[in-house]
């Protein structure tokens, strides 16, 4: 199941400190979970947001993946799950053709 993550600051924010060492800790977990292939592809969105796109096995991997991110406690996230889209345009085609839901 592929899921695009949308990424903002949230309503607190660490200390300078605290900042410095959970910016090292994202740099690492980056790195595994694109080793993995769990993140297909992140990147940053100026100004100041995060995106990435997952695949995971079920909703529960999904939230244990977002509480994995080093910035969780002070991240608001977005979730957009994501379906193919070759099938989304066929599948609509044939509702097309097919408006009283004939089979």
């Amino acid at each position: 199941m592929k899921f695009m993550l949308i990424l903002k600051d949230g309503t607190s924010e660490p200390s300078y400190d605290e900042h410095v060492q959970l910016n090292r800790k994202v740099s690492g977990w980056l790195n595994e979970f694109r080793a993995n292939k769990k993140v297909e592809c992140a990147y940053y969105m100026l100004p100041g947001k995060g995106m990435c796109i997952v695949d995971v096995d079920s909703h529960e991997e999904l939230v244990n993946f977002m509480r994995s991110w080093p910035f969780f406690k002070y991240t608001t996230w977005e979730i957009h799950p994501l379906a193919d889209a070759r099938f989304a345009v066929e599948n609509y085609y044939n509702r097309l053709l097919k408006p009283d839901g004939q089979e």
